[in-house]
């Protein structure tokens, strides 16, 4: 779906799960479920996922990277990769 055909967007998460980077950084990931209409009149719903990476800056979190992917009809369940590594919140 192109950006620019849309109307009007509403997203309803799903879930979501925050790992702590360090004192002043985290990663957020979310699965979503969306109802977008198009300015042509059309109604298209979805599923997607998205993961922001946040660092504290200047007393603000502020978003550094995001990424945002929408899901397949046929893919009924996402693992998203685990970082066995890091400390989960």
């Amino acid at each position: 779906m192109d950006l620019a055909t849309i109307d009007s967007l509403s997203i309803q998460v799903e879930a979501s799960e925050v790992i702590v980077l360090g004192p002043e950084a985290a990663l957020l990931t979310e699965t979503f479920h969306f109802t977008a209409a198009t300015k042509g009149g059309d109604e298209v719903e979805g599923r997607g996922v998205a993961s922001l990476v946040v660092q504290l800056r200047s007393g603000r979190w502020q978003i550094i990277q995001c990424h945002e992917s929408e899901l397949n009809a046929e893919e009924e369940t996402v693992t998203m990769p685990a970082a066995t590594s890091l400390k989960r919140h």
